[in-house]
């Protein structure tokens, strides 16, 4: 891969070095005229773990899809930081950009200083997303409250199977939402019948009837969940749903495995 151009086949396969991965849970948040729109993750993958599978322009250009790793003017742009220590990194005067690794003997040359760093990582670097590097960390705590664990996991191997820290993330991101579903939905009751109120919008909908909570749902069956343990998902929601608790103080109802 060492004759790859600046552009996207070179951005993508550095982002496969790295683990990467594709994602179609980033949503356009339109920020007019300072900054039109631009995608904004609501998905359980680390911090710059996934990329939007789509771009969308705005005023100040493209955002979305495989970061621009070998464009010099990205703000991903690899930097020397990302090789390994002791790589060096040199420009010849109205020629390439040259990158020489002792531990290697071997010498990589770029168009500029992000391609050519572009082109080393794709060989020596060593960085990548790891299972557990790979999602949000709210997967730890979360075990712990939900019961399925009796201590604060430190990895993925302290799980109890089927669970993984991708599934977990998601299923505490299913039961935020559908606790504050249940809490407007009371608040919905409680305004009907104050005159002087008028409730905006239409009354939340159970979990069985919600759209988005269908889909999170599928989001934790592709993670590996198994049919039986997604009927007792079911039933947690359901008791979620239920008896929700009030904002800040919500009521725990564990998760019997």
């Amino acid at each position: 891969m060492t004759d790859l151009k600046p552009g996207p086949e070179l951005d993508k396969a550095v982002a496969d070095k790295m683990g990467m991965l594709p994602c179609d849970l980033w949503e356009p948040v339109n920020f007019g005229a300072t900054g039109g729109p631009s995608p904004q993750k609501n998905c359980v993958h680390a911090d710059g773990a996934c990329y939007p599978t789509t771009e969308m322009g705005s005023v100040q250009g493209t955002f979305g899809g495989v970061p621009a790793f070998s464009d010099e003017k990205s703000p991903r742009a690899l930097r020397l930081k990302d090789l390994p220590p002791g790589t060096t990194l040199t420009y010849i005067l109205d020629g390439p950009w040259l990158i020489q690794s002792p531990s290697r003997a071997k010498t990589w040359r770029g168009v500029n200083e992000a391609h050519v760093l572009c082109l080393a990582f794709l060989d020596i670097g060593d960085f990548k997303f790891k299972q557990d590097g790979l999602w949000e960390s709210h997967w730890k705590q979360f075990a712990f409250d939900i019961g399925i664990i009796e201590i604060t996991p430190r990895s993925s191997d302290d799980l109890p199977l089927p669970w993984n820290p991708e599934a977990l993330n998601w299923l505490d991101k299913l039961v935020t939402y559908v606790r504050g579903q249940a809490i407007n939905s009371l608040s919905h009751d409680k305004i009907r019948d104050d005159p002087n109120t008028v409730w905006l919008g239409e009354k939340p909908k159970p979990p069985t009837g919600d759209e988005k909570v269908q889909k999170l749902l599928w989001k934790i069956r592709d993670a590996g969940i198994d049919s039986d343990t997604m009927t007792l998902v079911n039933d947690f929601l359901m008791r979620v749903w239920k008896d929700p608790g009030i904002y800040g103080e919500p009521k725990q109802h564990p998760l019997v495995l």
